[in-house]
């Protein structure tokens, strides 16, 4: 899951509307769209302001998507091997 993916998981889990959302950024709401069509990012400031909201960092990043597993799987078969 990408890290706008669990932002706007993290927003709806707790009844916090786009609107709400980007009202407590500071930003207008079309931000929020941009990030989910993927036209911008949020900046770092956003990111401080949502880490803080949310309770911190953990969660926000994932280092690897949950669909490379598979190959993690086959990586690891293949060194193990002798």
């Amino acid at each position: 899951m990408d890290t706008i993916k669990k932002i706007l998981e993290l927003a709806e889990n707790r009844g916090i509307t786009q609107g709400k959302l980007a009202y407590m950024l500071g930003v207008n709401e079309y931000i929020i769209d941009d990030w989910k069509s993927k036209i911008r990012c949020p900046t770092i400031a956003e990111i401080v302001t949502i880490a803080d909201y949310f309770g911190g960092y953990d969660g926000l990043f994932a280092l690897k998507d949950e669909t490379d597993k598979p190959a993690d799987a086959e990586r690891e078969r293949r060194v193990s091997k002798p």
